[in-house]
């Protein structure tokens, strides 16, 4: 499911026309929630203090799907990265707690 959302985001956004007003700050919107992976890390880490804790392939096998979180509990972001390096940020939020799975529940 995750795979046909990265592809609309980047089909909204690629499909904008040059002479909108909006294609301006639409990029602008794109680039902050999709770029290199290293970048988004880097801006995780030193805006939020956020680190990976969980990560998983993603069903169809066309990304890797990261949460990240301050170990403060304080902030949240999930990411998906895909085989070019692009990793995008699908959700964030406030605040985030961590609970132990319940053994014996079907999951």
């Amino acid at each position: 499911m995750i795979g046909p959302i990265i592809g609309a985001l980047i089909a909204l956004f690629v499909m904008l026309p040059a002479s909108s007003p909006r294609a301006d700050i639409s990029k602008q919107v794109f680039e902050a929630i999709c770029n290199d992976r290293a970048a988004v890390l880097k801006y995780l880490t030193e805006r939020h203090g956020e680190a990976p804790v969980g990560v998983g392939i993603l069903g169809n096998g066309a990304g890797v799907a990261e949460l990240h979180t301050a170990p403060d509990g304080k902030s949240w972001t999930f990411t998906v990265t895909v085989p070019n390096g692009i990793t995008c940020v699908l959700a964030d939020g406030r605040p985030w707690e961590m609970i132990a799975p319940v053994r014996g529940r079907a999951s």
